[in-house]
């Protein structure tokens, strides 16, 4: 499942992408769970099937996705914020190495990490390596703690052993339960220095706005870490365009990032299905494609495929 041949060819003329975020799932929150989510926002009332992801990846020159996968049991902090039963979020693991195994040379298969804390400890993250996870999501804000808790240290240490890599997702920190964003890029640092040949990624941008001074420990960590990589997928709270093509907000935090982190530590994603009523999923990355006029030629490679290629192991073509 964690191949890394690609045999789907780009239309000629266009950059080719991989997308580092994207998920599937059944349903998301269903009103039939009792929830009122804006009816234009499909995930809670029809299922985002890999046939769907894959076509939308072939309509915008996407060779491959980071396929991540959750459900309601995964993220219990989450689950409390929104009120929802931890069975209101229907797929998860199993429905998406469905989903991988069908797509292997398009789609891989990364599992959150469940609290090893509990009676099951890293039995399940072992089971799903075998399974052909191609590594792992750890968030920290749900499971209450710092990104270098020695019982995650111990699953990075089984991730690296099985030869996989890890992505961080930082949402929900900053409450009195966790640790702040802050430290946890401090932890980063630390995590990255044990593990210098663990490939490791973080979602949404690092969780901080590029654009501001907060962001100078991220940049710090970064740039003395090449074994770290961040995405520049949006959540929903850092939206800031709307619809508004070709996406000056969005466009304006990848410059702020590529400026402080270096060309080559910085990737693309989209985190669909999320903002799917905000944007059509090539209007995104023809975004970069089109108006990124900050990046050189080499540079927009880098963003969108090439640094993700050096993530997971490829020789760059």
């Amino acid at each position: 499942m964690c191949g890394i041949n690609i045999n789907h060819e780009p239309p000629k003329g266009r950059v080719p992408a991989i997308d580092t975020e994207v998920h599937l799932f059944y349903r998301a929150f269903p009103r039939e769970s009792g929830f009122a989510f804006d009816y234009r926002r499909g995930y809670t009332w029809q299922e985002r099937t890999g046939d769907q992801l894959v076509a939308e990846m072939d309509h915008a020159a996407v060779e491959k996705a980071f396929l991540i996968s959750y459900d309601g049991y995964d993220m219990p902090y989450y689950m409390d914020v929104v009120d929802a039963d931890r069975g209101s979020f229907w797929g998860g693991a199993d429905y998406c190495r469905h989903w991988a195994e069908k797509y292997p040379d398009r789609l891989l298969w990364f599992t959150t990490l469940r609290d090893p804390r509990d009676r099951y400890g890293l039995a399940p993250l072992e089971r799903h390596l075998d399974q052909g996870a191609c590594g792992i999501k750890v968030f920290p804000g749900f499971l209450e703690t710092n990104i270098d808790d020695p019982i995650l240290m111990d699953a990075y240490s089984m991730v690296q052993d099985k030869g996989r890599r890890v992505i961080f997702g930082f949402e929900d920190t900053n409450r009195p339960s966790t640790p702040s964003t802050l430290a946890v890029w401090e932890a980063f640092a630390r995590v990255a220095e044990a593990f210098p040949n663990l490939p490791m990624q973080t979602n949404h941008m690092g969780y901080l706005d590029p654009r501001e001074p907060e962001a100078n420990l991220m940049y710090e960590v970064v740039r003395a870490h090449p074994n770290i990589y961040v995405s520049c997928s949006c959540l929903i709270s850092m939206w800031e365009d709307e619809h508004e093509y070709p996406f000056p907000n969005y466009r304006e935090r990848i410059h702020a990032l590529r400026d402080g982190c270096g060309p080559t530590q910085i990737v693309y994603g989209t985190d669909w299905p999320w903002l799917e009523h905000l944007y059509m999923y090539p209007q995104l990355v023809e975004s970069i494609r089109r108006h990124a006029d900050f990046f050189s030629d080499e540079d927009r490679a880098l963003f969108l495929h090439k640094n993700a290629r050096r993530y997971l192991g490829e020789n760059e073509s």
